[in-house]
């Protein structure tokens, strides 16, 4: 009796509120303590007829009621193991050698290469909790040691760039809807290479990619059901993230002379996506998330639309009463 005591209110810490579970971002409420989630997600779109994926794993833990961390690892094809041959070109002005940057080409084949380890902490510092209604706020930080060829301005720590960003999350939920705003900053790691060739020598390439500021608000309805009878219910959700960012321009340096950005993948820009997603939750611990994504305003080149993802997340249950 205790343990199935338990249960319940482990529910009903960490998943009753299954509108605000977004499927792409992250929401300011944070799993209940002992808590254990495994998460998988593949990512997929086409690149000029050639196929793109990304799947990761996630590891997620409530350390504390208002304290949760995630690490996660991921492969993708979407880098080679150096920056492609023609990333530069040369020319003479006069006397004088000019190095400049390649428009990207899209479209090339590449092996899956390991993405680095993403860590994630969350804290929740504020909580306003009525009868079927909340507003809740959290801070978060976020590492990654990704260092792969990147050859785009946009960092992305999750699998691309190494680097540290954290920002603010708030949530309000009322009834059957959650909205979430979150804004945050991206300090990203630049990427150094050293290549050696047999007619020319070393070739040392540095990329400082720009900074950058995350902006997003997600909306997300409870479907099914109406009224919660018991755990072994279904949750049928529907969400709308908008998720956007402003990066600024990279600076590309060869054997420690600058050279000049005209590739306009690697000029500052700023974009809005929207993404449509379907939330199944089973059993009150396994969710599956379908999504998909398409450019409001302007676009990232750092993937093609449309962009479709699936994730599988279970949860685990731990607590000081489970001997009993």
């Amino acid at each position: 009796m205790k343990k199935l005591l338990l249960f319940f209110t482990l529910l009903a810490s960490a998943k009753l509120n299954a509108q605000e579970l977004y499927p792409n971002s992250e929401p300011a409420s944070t799993i209940g303590k002992n808590v254990l989630g495994l998460r998988g997600v593949w990512e997929t779109y086409d690149e000029q007829g050639r196929q793109r994926h990304q799947l990761e794993l996630r590891t997620l833990y409530g350390v504390t009621k208002n304290f949760t961390v995630y690490v996660s690892t991921s492969i993708s094809n979407h880098h080679g193991e150096y920056l492609p041959n023609d990333f530069t070109s040369h020319s003479f002005l006069g006397s004088q050698l000019f190095t400049y940057t390649n428009n990207k080409v899209f479209g090339r084949k590449y092996p899956f290469r390991w993405g680095g380890i993403y860590a994630y902490g969350k804290y929740r510092f504020l909580s306003l909790d009525g009868d079927h209604e909340h507003f809740r706020m959290a801070a978060f930080a976020d590492y990654s040691t990704a260092n792969l060829p990147h050859d785009i301005a946009e960092p992305n720590s999750d699998g691309d760039t190494g680097g540290f960003g954290g920002g603010l999350i708030a949530t309000l939920l009322q009834h059957r809807f959650a909205a979430t705003l979150s804004s945050g900053f991206v300090l990203p790691n630049d990427y150094h290479e050293v290549r050696d060739f047999d007619t020319s020598g070393t070739l040392t390439t540095d990329i400082a990619y720009g900074k950058a500021f995350t902006y997003g608000l997600s909306l997300g309805y409870l479907l099914y059901p109406k009224t919660y009878t018991d755990y072994h219910q279904p949750n049928y959700n529907v969400y709308l993230e908008l998720l956007g960012k402003y990066y600024g321009q990279a600076d590309v340096t060869q054997n420690g002379e600058p050279v000049s950005v005209e590739s306009f993948t690697l000029y500052s820009g700023n974009y809005l996506d929207a993404i449509a997603s379907f939330q199944a939750i089973i059993n009150s611990n396994t969710r599956l998330d379908l999504s998909i994504e398409f450019p409001l305003i302007n676009r990232s080149w750092d993937h093609f639309y449309p962009l479709y993802t699936v994730g599988l997340q279970h949860y685990f249950y731990f607590g000081k009463n489970n001997k009993s």
